[in-house]
């Protein structure tokens, strides 16, 4: 399953590192550049 994660504050960035390791394809996405991003 493809999953979208929206945002990479800290929910979002939690997220991402439980699903990381298991069968679906994550990909997070920032509306911030990442020199401006500070989570």
């Amino acid at each position: 399953m493809k999953i979208a994660v929206m945002g990479m504050g800290v929910a979002g960035s939690y997220l991402m590192a439980r699903l990381k390791n298991s069968e679906h394809d994550v990909t997070g996405y920032e509306r911030s550049p990442q020199e401006r991003h500070d989570s």
